[in-house]
């Protein structure tokens, strides 16, 4: 499973994959590469080269319009799950209108977070 996160700040990027990487190495273990951008023009590039299995993004990563871009990418690379993560949690409901369900908090707990971060990469991996 390939993984691509989509993160403007660089200190968390760093959080993220070090979360990741020990889910890699302890919670599922099929998970193989795990890339990452901090830019828009990045994300797309990336996304062009290398078709990710899962996109984890920030809500606000596209100029605050994140949402309003989802099904493009849906419609672009269909089957790639994509999972948002935000410090909002009214944003959830927002996300599901357009058909996104895997939403995490940022500002839940490191055992919140984590747990819900296996779980959803567990399931990804049951697709495979």
């Amino acid at each position: 499973m390939k993984i691509l996160l989509a993160e403007k700040s660089k200190l968390l990027i760093s959080a993220l994959m070090l979360v990741i990487t020990q889910i890699k190495d302890s919670d599922v273990k099929e998970i193989g590469q795990i890339l990452n951008v901090d830019k828009v023009v990045s994300l797309y590039e990336e996304l062009k080269k290398e078709k990710p299995d899962v996109l984890i993004i920030n809500g606000g990563f596209i100029n605050h319009k994140t949402r309003d871009i989802i099904p493009e990418l849906e419609m672009m690379y269909p089957g790639m799950a994509i999972m948002i993560l935000s410090t909002d949690p009214e944003l959830e409901e927002k996300y599901a209108e357009v058909g996104i369900r895997n939403f995490i908090l940022k500002g839940n707990s490191a055992e919140d977070f984590y747990n819900s971060m296996v779980i959803f990469l567990r399931k990804e991996q049951d697709r495979f």
